[in-house]
């Protein structure tokens, strides 16, 4: 149900007028019954010494949330914009908390696997189908969940490798579902034309065929070698231009690939300026961030809704916002748990584990797709992060009740 709400958010949808209308906060409500719903779950789950993982992946995040409450208060530029980011942190860590609580077994997580999937290929059907969406550039805009635009292709990519995954290692019935979801997803972030996206894509394809093991390794192969093409092919004139400046040297980029070098810069200068942080996302969204983009020119300061401009980086966003310490305790909590998919992919020899080891493939497969599309928006610590270090987290939970196996911990040897 809270899934469904961010995928197919009535605000998003022409279907969804009447239900907006009632004014009702529809993920708010959804997230406060899964909340309950967790509490009333009567299943336990052991999992042994590996707690002390999850305790260090929540611990990190909780201190991540409690640094960003002391930044805001003490030194925020833009105090409306960074209480709105105080508060959507403190809800993402809430969200965390629940579905790591809610994860506790396979079936748990295929649930929720087989959710995001379904989750991307609604979206595109509605983009596809029913025209949902808006021309922005020549490109397609969307809105779900409330994240529009460029945030909202990397989520959609998602979807993309846990494709992979039922399609290598599923069912009959979940293939089908798998590739239907791919080509429809596929399709919408192809017209999306999110170069970010696209790298981001190519390189999970990439990890997805190195990572893999055996026939999956050959399977994955086979994918790839018929998947990018088409995509290719598919894509259209103008997006696949869009796409080649990406690897343009500086003197035959477009202005928006050039926009992006220039604010990067402008950006780290901020960060070095003011290292403890100055607030939510104020990396240029404050007077103060503003200043550091003035010298492009005013072409640089317009944007088309009003308001400030991007960083249009993720990394630096919350380095500049949150400061120094709250990036390190974001990205303490991200690589403990993809280290955690290491351990779980040590695993392979045990023919019982193969289905948790091709998935900790695809949960690598979209830290990958996230981290890449992070350097171009300003998403990292995003929500999709939040729910990736959970699926993290519950994939340890399965790999763990295979009673005759104990994942290493780093630096011990297998039980």
């Amino acid at each position: 149900m809270y899934m469904m709400t961010f995928y197919a958010l009535p605000a998003s949808y022409t279907w969804g007028n009447a239900l907006t209308a009632t004014g009702i906060r529809w993920n708010l409500v959804a997230a406060f019954i899964f909340a309950c719903a967790v509490v009333l779950d009567s299943r336990r789950t052991t999992i042994g010494h590996r707690l002390d993982i999850h305790r260090i992946v929540i611990a990190a995040i909780g201190l991540f949330s409690i640094n960003a409450a002391f930044v805001h208060l003490l030194a925020a530029d833009n105090p409306e914009r960074s209480a709105a980011n105080l508060e959507l942190l403190w809800k993402r860590f809430g969200l965390l908390v629940v579905m790591v609580a809610a994860l506790k077994d396979r079936k748990d997580f295929k649930i929720l696997f087989m959710t995001i999937l379904i989750g991307g290929m609604y979206v595109g059907y509605e983009a596809i189908f029913n025209n949902v969406g808006s021309d922005h550039d020549g490109r397609l805009w969307l809105k779900i969940g409330g994240t529009a635009g460029n945030h909202v292709t990397p989520i959609l990519c998602l979807s993309l490798p846990i494709g992979a995954y039922f399609l290598v290692h599923g069912k009959w019935k979940e293939k089908g579902v798998a590739l239907l979801s791919i080509v429809l997803t596929g399709e919408t972030v192809l017209r999306c034309i999110s170069r970010a996206s696209f790298v981001g894509v190519l390189i999970a394809a990439g990890w997805f065929v190195i990572r893999s093991k055996g026939k999956h390794r050959i399977l994955a192969i086979v994918g790839v070698l018929v998947g990018l093409p088409v995509a290719f092919v598919q894509m259209e004139e103008g997006g696949l231009e869009r796409f080649m400046t990406t690897f343009a040297a500086s003197g035959e980029r477009d202005g928006s690939a050039q926009s992006r070098v220039d604010f990067l810069k402008a950006g780290i200068e901020m960060f070095k300026d003011h290292p403890f942080g100055t607030g939510g996302e104020s990396c240029f969204e404050s007077d103060l961030g503003a200043t550091y983009i003035r010298h492009l020119g005013r072409e640089a300061m317009i944007v088309r809704d009003g308001g400030y401009r991007s960083v249009h980086n993720g990394f630096i966003t919350i380095a500049a916002g949150w400061g120094i310490q709250g990036f390190l305790l974001l990205s303490s909590a991200v690589v403990v748990s993809w280290r955690r998919l290491h351990a779980v992919q040590q695993l392979s020899h045990d023919p019982q584990m193969q289905d948790p080891v091709l998935a900790s493939v695809a949960l690598e497969c979209m830290i990958v797709i996230l981290l890449t599309c992070s350097m171009f928006n300003s998403d990292y610590g995003g929500e999709a992060y939040y729910w990736w270090m959970a699926m993290v987290l519950g994939i340890d939970k399965v790999a763990s009740q295979q009673p005759s196996m104990a994942i290493q911990q780093p630096g011990t040897e297998l039980a």
